[in-house]
């Protein structure tokens, strides 16, 4: 017989059926729940703002409830709860073998790395390279001035770290000031910093006292904080008169310098090593601007031996920071000894200096050794970077303090390395440490050179690394310092250490002769033992004698190339470039 085919409202549903018009039920009752809640609202969007991200939304929310439901009905089954607790099983298995794999193969590979390094001398642990301790009552740094100099910067409960609560209540007093705080030019709201010019040696221009004469005579209006004489004087009697403000600091100071040594007690035994604080290298750095100014002065007051003096002071500063093994460290290291420099080329330029002080100049500065310096600074930052990844492997929640990702790759990278194997970790301090492995070689302390081969290798070779991002090498991407920028600054300081040794064994030659030698091999071995070749390349640093009886010493610089003697200059004509032209060694013309 012939049935009368059913309505589709009253025909039962039934597999894909059924799903399809839940699916739509769930749709449209989310929808007009979106609908009502924006029409709600004290101010709803407009409908061509809303609808667009309804319809994704409601449709996303209908798929999710009814995979809800989908999974519930199916796991009503026995037979299917069997295969999805076999299936967790085995996914759970395969985890906890990838992680096996992982971390022994991250060890494995790590403590190979170890025994090589080890074997060749290295030492991987920050402690191992910290400075020995040495006795408080002599040691420089431990001085009242420079417990009160910190703790008026850090505040006492921080400079606990350093100090002890005896040494800091042997100051006598609370209210802390920072004594070594000595500044040239005064800031502040009623203070505006006009950067005034101290002269710049690698460009041959000498300090111009008569505009810092008038800068604080110009001062004196708004404040007597610097001495000034009612009727002015020279420019030099004038400067030094605005700076004995600070006499009986530097005097304090050059007597506690005399100790025997200099070290800062930092907290190398810190578990993060980047939380070590370094509050010194600040006041440090501006100690040698002021003295820098002084020293100048002095030596255009015809007062070579006070020159000296401050010279000298400034240099045991530098000791103090040259011992450290962090990279900032020596970069500041480097920026007093460029300051220094100028006091000790004024000098020379106006021939100031006699032979004994020349002598003494001579001696300081051969204890510089930036190309020891750099590598001490690599294998130290590599140490803090070890000891870094350990701390983050650690306390992995602390990972995102020190990254920023900025798209979803490194998102997702710095997810895996707080949930994933420590092998990861120790994948990750040995792409450190080959890194470090490679930028090493830049210099040659045997050969006293700088390799640009080697150089170029490490850069191309740290691109590749860093461009491939991946777990094993997240972490490190993070804590790698600018290794190959700073590579520069240290061979340049070297270079700059150089000329200036030859500079005084050029001045102690003509104090003798009466004039510059035609070669400077007219220097060995009276004036100097042995004379030091261009850093850049090995060969013999370029000398000339000029027309008018003073000299022209230079290196090739950066770019290896010999440009005459020319220095390149930035845009603005004010700062000498370090990665073109030479770097040289000149007097002003006469």
């Amino acid at each position: 017989m012939n049935e009368k085919p059913k309505s589709v409202w009253t025909r039962p549903w039934s597999g894909g059926r059924r799903i399809a018009g839940w699916l739509i039920i769930l749709f449209v009752a989310n929808l007009a729940i979106l609908v009502c809640h924006n029409l709600m609202l004290a101010e709803s969007r407009s409908f061509s703002d809303f609808i667009l991200p309804a319809l994704g939304l409601s449709a996303g929310l209908a798929l999710l409830l009814m995979g809800v439901v989908c999974f519930l009905r199916w796991s009503c089954s026995w037979r299917n709860l069997r295969r999805l607790f076999f299936g967790i099983v085995c996914f759970v298995t395969l985890i906890a073998l990838f992680y096996a794999e992982e971390n022994w193969r991250g060890k494995w590979a790590w403590k190979n790395y170890q025994r090589a390094a080890e074997a060749r001398g290295e030492k991987l642990d920050l402690a191992a390279l910290a400075p020995p301790p040495v006795p408080d009552d002599q040691n420089f740094a431990m001085t009242p001035l420079w417990v009160e100099e910190i703790c008026g910067r850090m505040g006492i409960e921080k400079a606990k770290l350093w100090y002890s609560e005896s040494r800091i209540a042997a100051l006598g007093h609370t209210n802390l000031v920072q004594p070594l705080d000595l500044p040239i030019e005064l800031t502040g709201r009623d203070f505006e910093s006009p950067n005034l010019p101290v002269g710049d040696w690698r460009l041959a221009k000498k300090t111009d006292l008569r505009v810092w004469q008038h800068y604080y005579r110009q001062l004196a209006e708004k404040t007597n904080y610097f001495p000034v004489a009612t009727v002015p004087q020279t420019p030099a009697q004038d400067v030094l008169l605005a700076l004995s403000r600070y006499d009986g600091t530097i005097e304090e100071l050059r007597r506690a310098s005399q100790l025997p040594y200099a070290r800062f007690p930092l907290t190398y035994t810190n578990e993060n090593k980047a939380e070590i604080l370094l509050p010194h290298l600040a006041p440090i750095k501006s100690l040698t601007t002021t003295l820098r100014l002084r020293a100048s002065t002095e030596l255009q007051a015809d007062q070579p031996d006070q020159a000296l003096a401050d010279l000298a002071l400034m240099f045991r500063l530098n000791a103090a920071v040259q011992i450290e093994p962090f990279l900032i460290s020596h970069l500041v290291n480097i920026a007093m000894f460029n300051l220094e420099l100028q006091p000790v080329w004024e000098g020379l330029a106006d021939r100031k200096w006699n032979d004994s002080q020349l002598v003494a100049l001579d001696a300081e500065l051969a204890r510089f050794d930036f190309l020891a310096d750099y590598q001490q600074a690599i294998r130290g930052e590599r140490a803090c970077g070890v000891d870094g990844i350990d701390y983050l492997r650690r306390h992995p929640n602390r990972i995102e303090r020190y990254s920023e990702p900025t798209d979803l790759d490194e998102i997702l990278l710095t997810r895996l390395a707080q949930i994933g194997p420590s092998g990861w970790f120790a994948q990750n301090k040995l792409a450190l440490c080959r890194m470090t492995d490679e930028y090493l070689p830049i210099v040659n302390l045997k050969d006293r050179t700088y390799s640009a081969a080697n150089g170029a290798k490490a850069e191309t070779d740290f691109v590749k690394l860093v461009s491939r991002r991946t777990p094993y090498n997240r972490l490190f991407m993070i804590i790698a310092p600018a290794f190959g920028k700073a590579s520069a600054k240290f061979v340049q300081a070297q270079a700059a250490a150089d000329l200036a040794g030859l500079a005084i064994a050029l001045e102690r030659y003509r104090l003798a002769h009466g004039e510059f030698p035609e070669t400077l091999a007219a220097l060995e071995p009276q004036f100097i033992a042995k004379l030091p070749h261009d850093v850049m390349n090995g060969q013999p640093l370029k000398y000339r004698r000029m027309a008018d009886g003073s000299f022209i010493l230079y290196s090739v610089g950066w770019n290896e190339t010999d440009d005459g003697g020319e220095v390149a200059l930035s845009e603005k004509g004010k700062v000498p470039l370090m990665d073109q032209g030479d770097w040289v060694w000149r007097y002003p013309t006469k």
